[in-house]
């Protein structure tokens, strides 16, 4: 089958297709998934399930509207049907599982079977699957997708990362793969794997971390892979935005990116900053950072700061407020040690501080605390002023200072 997005198909044309799709033996979904990416229509799903159970059971007209059948307008082929009221009314809870198990393993049931599940039964059966198996009976049919959804899920540990050729997806202590394969993508979770024809591996580990995504996660992750073009980049990092706007304020603790700077700008305000605590920002750029990002309300509030970006060129005063930092900086001189002695003496809520730098001389930092110092080792020092105690340690690229109590 092929054809252009402006072709119109007739109800007769759609329904041979499906017939198709049922002699060839193809699974439900993965026969709605071809049709409708073939002939570029969104075809209702039950519309689609109810004809293809009916071509599957033997009645292969094409013609005879038994259902009633409402298009919304001409030109729209998308419609909803009125099921008939066959569900058997004595049927046990267990029965209702044993369908559908049959039913997500690909066995075809009557759709009043399925869509006239009582809910205690749909609510015990989302409640007892595996994270896994709730992303794939999601794609199964629409139903599904619905049911599922209305389940909470809850992570410690949730994150997206897009890589050149892989997508993945971070759930506490595992991991889901997504894979491009020729003409759609594999899903690898631990030892199962799953293959969803038609799809881009991208938009559908999207359209799962937007399903999974919560407001609560103690840690939140997003990752992108330098090497990727700047195009695809640009349209998965609006996707990820717009994930993010749907959830309004992310109630996360720690918040790690692996972002070009104007990204980490972009993402920053999609994060509750009341309980954003600790922020890790790596770049996949080096061309320096604007003073904008430390006056963010996120950052205001944050008690800690990780920020492996190269040439930075944030002043340094803005950093005391937090109680842990580790920054890379373009230049570290004998000026900002003398800030530095300075700001210790105000900050009540200090207490360790990491500074990365490949230009400075460790003995002209050290006179700043202890005039005259000279020594052939690396300096260590322990720096008292006005009853506050710091240790300092100073080696060729770095300068540590921690608050003794």
């Amino acid at each position: 089958m092929s054809a252009t997005a402006q072709n119109s198909y007739s109800k007769t044309f759609i329904r041979s297709c499906i017939l198709y799709e049922v002699l060839q033996k193809k699974p439900v979904f993965e026969a709605y998934e071809t049709i409708c990416n073939t002939l570029k229509e969104k075809i209702a799903y039950k519309e689609f399930d109810y004809w293809f159970h009916r071509f599957y059971n033997g009645n292969h007209d094409l013609e005879d509207d038994t259902w009633q059948i409402k298009v919304r307008n001409s030109n729209d082929l998308r419609c909803s049907i009125n099921p008939p009221s066959e569900v058997p009314h004595k049927i046990s809870e267990i029965d209702w599982c044993k369908k559908f198990v049959e039913y997500f393993n690909g066995v075809p049931q009557k759709p009043s079977l399925i869509y006239n599940m009582p809910e205690k039964v749909w609510n015990e059966i989302c409640a007892k699957m595996e994270l896994y198996d709730r992303l794939v009976a999601r794609k199964v049919s629409r139903n599904f997708r619905d049911k599922i959804d209305q389940q909470e899920l809850h992570f410690n540990t949730l994150g997206i990362c897009f890589e050149q050729d892989e997508a993945r997806l971070f759930l506490n202590e595992k991991t889901v793969n997504y894979c491009p394969v020729p003409n759609g993508c594999t899903i690898i979770y631990e030892n199962r794997t799953i293959r969803i024809k038609g799809g881009d591996y991208r938009k559908i580990a999207l359209q799962d971390f937007k399903t999974i995504v919560s407001k609560d996660a103690k840690t939140f992750s997003v990752l992108f892979d330098a090497q990727m073009s700047e195009q695809i980049r640009g349209n998965i990092f609006k996707d990820v935005l717009d994930v993010l706007r749907s959830m309004n304020k992310l109630r996360v603790r720690k918040l790690v990116c692996e972002l070009k700077n104007e990204e980490i700008d972009a993402i920053l305000p999609y994060f509750e900053p009341k309980t954003l605590e600790v922020v890790h920002f790596f770049a996949s750029s080096t061309d320096g950072h604007s003073t904008k990002l430390m006056d963010t309300v996120q950052l205001k509030n944050a008690k800690a700061l990780i920020f492996d970006i190269d040439n930075c060129s944030i002043n340094i005063e803005k950093f005391f407020h937090l109680t842990y930092f580790d920054v890379t900086l373009d230049l570290f001189t004998k000026d900002d040690a003398v800030k530095i002695r300075d700001i210790l003496m105000k900050s009540d809520t200090f207490k360790y501080a990491n500074f990365e730098s490949d230009d400075f001389d460790p003995i002209e930092i050290a006179n700043v605390f202890v005039p005259d110092y000279q020594s052939d080792d690396w300096p260590i020092i322990n720096y008292t002023r006005h009853n506050k105690k710091f240790l300092l340690k100073i080696n060729p690229n770095s300068f540590q200072i921690k608050k003794m109590v």
